[in-house]
């Protein structure tokens, strides 16, 4: 299920029991994705839990985060705060193409599923190709946040939907949205 969000501010004052912030979250000059689109990818059990690379470009940061941590649940009567954005196990990964426009993917581990696969062949500096394999959850899955640090334009066939505030599913190979082109004369 795919929520978007016109801009990283339009995204909930509280995410999973905790006031939501990207910051801490591992994503390098994240104050440049602020002001853009954004999307928060839940994956339930009968989704596809692999995930690929959004767009053609140079790998400029790859990382798993806390994974020396269990993933905790976000059930408000277990824990009254807990931000999963920074708490649970997570991989960043962002990619730049040769304008300087980038996507960060937050991939994001649930209780008990928490197990991040990133491709071993994966490395900052690589080139990527878009719809490239990039890893999985090898048991179940949680979220994947997906921020950009330039406009993107939702695709057509999913804006009436955004537009009467409703969630949706991406089939897989779908686009989800692109660049603004800037046209010159």
């Amino acid at each position: 299920t795919v929520t978007w969000f016109q801009n990283v501010t339009e995204m909930p004052r509280i995410l999973k029991n905790d006031r939501f912030t990207i910051a801490g979250v591992g994503i390098p000059d994240y104050e440049e994705y602020m002001s853009h689109s954004c999307a928060l990818l839940y994956l339930e059990p009968a989704d596809y839990h692999c995930f690929h690379m959004p767009m053609a470009g140079k790998i400029v940061k790859c990382e798993l985060l806390n994974q020396n941590k269990y993933s905790v649940t976000v059930k408000p009567y277990i824990l009254s705060t807990i931000n999963i954005l920074r708490r649970n196990r997570r991989a960043v990964v962002v990619v730049e193409d040769k304008s300087s426009k980038r996507i960060a993917m937050v991939i994001i581990g649930g209780v008990t599923v928490d197990s991040i696969r990133l491709d071993p062949a994966l490395q900052e500096g690589q080139n990527v190709n878009k719809g490239q394999y990039i890893g999985c959850f090898a048991r179940g899955g949680s979220s994947i946040a997906v921020f950009s640090n330039h406009t993107l334009n939702l695709d057509s066939h999913l804006s009436p939907v955004v537009a009467i505030g409703k969630k949706f599913k991406l089939s897989v190979g779908r686009s989800l949205a692109s660049f603004n082109e800037i046209v010159s004369d």
